[in-house]
């Protein structure tokens, strides 16, 4: 890899803060950091993502910003910092993060829908995943809320250029049935890249 790197915390930290100055405390990027090594470390919430910060805290807390004097970052207060930050702000930070560090590789992803049970909107109603997934580097290129499984083509098909302008070297796409659509396949078409699909005998 010839080109510079830039670190997630600065992909983070071009975020604008949306708190007021008056009366912050803690480092706008290191909070999200903190959320992003809970969730990686696979703790189920917030509360447990402090945490499991606290037993870190000696070694990541000056290293991310945190001033010793103010303690740890409580929960709520976390809370408070995450719904405030637009969620399309923080896929695009670790987009491109992650897309300089792949840059050289060529990429082959798979796209599927999830639906976790405990998935619900701010009105209770469910709502899915659609992931665009590279297995071969386990890692997940993107994410988007979809309403259901029939809703899973027309998100892609929105999705398809920002997808391959972030990652250029994207040279195709796996799908399963329902993607099977003349629209979609032409849009891949014409934007030079490559699809397998899955049909299924109906």
């Amino acid at each position: 890899m010839e080109h510079e790197v830039v670190s997630l915390m600065e992909c983070l930290g071009a975020i604008p803060d949306p708190r007021k100055p008056r009366g912050v405390r803690h480092p706008f990027a290191g909070m999200l950091v903190i959320a992003l090594v809970g969730l990686m470390a696979r703790q189920a919430d917030l509360t447990a993502i402090i945490y499991h910060f606290s037993l870190h805290w000696s070694t990541l807390g000056p290293r991310l910003g945190f001033k010793p004097w103010f303690g740890l970052p409580h929960p709520t207060t976390l809370s408070r910092l995450l719904a405030r930050v637009p969620l399309a702000l923080l896929q695009a930070a670790y987009q491109r993060w992650l897309a300089q560090l792949i840059a050289d590789l060529p990429l082959v992803a798979a796209v599927d829908g999830k639906y976790p049970h405990q998935s619900r909107d701010s009105q209770g109603l469910p709502f899915g995943i659609l992931t665009v997934f590279a297995h071969d580097l386990k890692l997940c290129l993107a994410q988007w809320v979809v309403s259901d499984h029939e809703a899973e083509p027309s998100v892609l098909k929105a999705q398809l250029e920002a997808l391959f302008e972030c990652y250029p070297n994207l040279k195709a796409l796996t799908m399963d049935a329902i993607f099977a659509q003349r629209g979609l396949c032409q849009m891949l078409v014409d934007l030079k890249r490559g699809y397998m699909l899955r049909v299924k005998g109906n």
